[in-house]
């Protein structure tokens, strides 16, 4: 036992001899109807966004009801749990006519298989599209620092064609002289 069961066992740990009275006050305290209704009516809500896939966050819920009184049948567990998820699945779930859990499981697996593929393509897309992104940037950065460069060449070479020509003008007018 763990948690709340753990203190609790503590407490009435000798007080009841045959293991039968204690599972029935055990079930009655943590199983009883008002636990039972708690389950029963709270729907829940899967998100993706929680990091479970659909499989495992189905399979947990499972266990929580499939040991309510009265029992659920298996077909109605699995229309209970396909509410649980996004309207587009539950409306496959009620038009395929999946009933039994293992089929459940099955189609919730392949859709977040399906999901799992899906990401990982777009993050592909997305790193080539960034790759392109800074390949066009840096194809800019290049074109602009070499577009500099070249101007400062051309205009250090029109500066010593300037001071060569002043030189050879101050030379001519120095051999006039």
């Amino acid at each position: 036992m763990r948690g709340d069961a753990e203190f609790w066992f503590q407490i009435i740990d000798g007080k009841f001899e045959p293991f039968e009275q204690f599972e029935s006050l055990f079930l009655q305290k943590y199983w009883g109807e008002y636990n039972q209704q708690r389950v029963r009516h709270f729907n829940g809500r899967y998100y993706e966004s929680d990091g479970v896939s659909r499989e495992k966050y189905t399979l947990r819920k499972y266990c929580n009801i499939r040991y309510l009184e009265p029992c659920f049948t298996e077909p109605e567990m699995v229309m209970y749990l396909s509410r649980h998820f996004e309207d587009d699945i539950h409306k496959v779930i009620i038009t395929k006519r999946i009933n039994t859990m293992d089929s459940l499981i099955e189609y919730l697996r392949t859709i977040d298989d399906d999901r799992r593929w899906r990401k990982s393509t777009a993050k592909c897309n997305e790193n080539r599209r960034t790759n392109n992104d800074d390949n066009k940037y840096n194809f800019r950065q290049n074109f602009q620092q070499n577009y500099r460069q070249d101007n400062r060449n051309q205009n250090n070479r029109d500066n010593r064609e300037q001071n060569y020509r002043r030189d050879d003008r101050n030379r001519n007018i120095e051999g006039r002289n």
